[in-house]
């Protein structure tokens, strides 16, 4: 299998040049019958273009032109983006279960690391149960901070709440920020793993590298198939957030057990070795779902689109929220 990453729609340089290093990372553990492309991509078996072009919460939905409109079926979008609309076919980090079709879309990983700080950390690093250090992007994280501070202050978690990081990631700025987000990581046992502006975050998944278990509040998120997510994780309905020091105590004596599993699945999945045979595996379990020759402009399905303009309606109605907050704070 020939994939080819089409870069040339990229124009952030931090996020090019860190998807670049990942790829060419990746390309030199690749499988035999897997290779990475670099050659002219009509000569692919599947482009992977990691450049989203529809989402919820700006720009047109359905006129807005990728490399799909070129290229054809062959094409399969990356989207690590908060709000998107899920009308191309590929992997998405943060595509909410309504909009989820298993024929069209896979939950997958972010193809940047964002924090290279985060590595594999000893189990007995960890001093607190648990831990979450975040800015408040959902009202479930306003709650959350609510809610377990009491808890926090005896001393069974940690708890702290920071600026947005997520947008100073590439600003070397931001590196003494990175370091104490590993350190909080890297001092708990089990990871709280809220959803933020969209139902996923990057959290997940450097809660796995780090080698902690990661506690999942997020009702909406789709974990990736490839994923043994019931030997590291603890998924807890949103419902039950003021309930959660408790349900995580009850699990105490499995920290070991699922930190392993933790580092384990990462290394398998997401890992330089991992990531190519793992994507392989993904692109396969979309083949065999659909025949491109035959593929239609939306995601299969009639609910589709009754789903996806209520989802429009209510990011859009976020969006201007918080540029409303945004101005009343300045």
């Amino acid at each position: 299998m020939k994939i080819h990453f089409d870069l040339s729609r990229e124009a952030n340089p931090y996020n090019r040049t860190a998807m670049e290093e990942r790829i060419t990372e990746s390309a030199r553990h690749a499988p035999v019958g897997v290779q990475i492309f670099d050659g002219d991509p009509d000569a692919a078996d599947w482009i992977i273009d990691p450049v989203p072009a529809h989402h919820a919460s700006c720009g047109p939905y359905f006129s807005d032109p990728g490399l799909a409109d070129k290229r054809g079926s062959k094409t399969l979008t990356s989207d690590p983006g908060d709000f998107p609309t899920g009308r191309r076919r590929g992997f998405y980090c943060s595509l909410p279960r309504t909009l989820f079709d298993p024929r069209w879309h896979r939950s997958f990983c972010f193809l940047i690391r964002y924090n290279p700080v985060i590595a594999p950390f000893p189990p007995g690093d960890a001093t607190h149960l648990w831990g979450f250090s975040g800015s408040v992007t959902s009202p479930r994280r306003a709650r959350l901070f609510s809610r377990l501070a009491p808890s926090a202050r005896d001393g069974a978690g940690r708890l702290r709440q920071t600026a947005s990081l997520f947008h100073a990631m590439t600003d070397p700025a931001s590196d003494p920020a990175k370091q104490a987000f590993a350190e909080d990581i890297r001092r708990c046992q089990f990871v709280i793993c809220p959803r933020g502006n969209g139902v996923s975050s990057v959290r997940f998944f450097e809660v796995l590298e780090a080698g902690r278990g990661p506690v999942i509040l997020s009702d909406s998120f789709v974990l990736p198939a490839c994923l043994d997510w019931d030997s590291c994780a603890l998924r807890v309905p949103e419902s039950d957030l003021p309930r959660l020091p408790v349900i995580i105590a009850a699990h105490r004596e499995e920290y070991h057990r699922r930190a392993e599993a933790a580092r384990r699945e990462w290394e398998r999945c997401f890992s330089p070795s991992g990531l190519l045979p793992t994507l392989a595996g993904e692109i396969r379990a979309l083949e065999t779902t659909s025949d491109r020759s035959t593929l239609p402009m939306l995601p299969p399905g009639a609910r589709y689109l009754v789903r996806l303009l209520p989802f429009l309606a209510k990011t859009r109605l976020k969006a201007l929220v918080r540029r409303v907050r945004s101005g009343w704070n300045r």
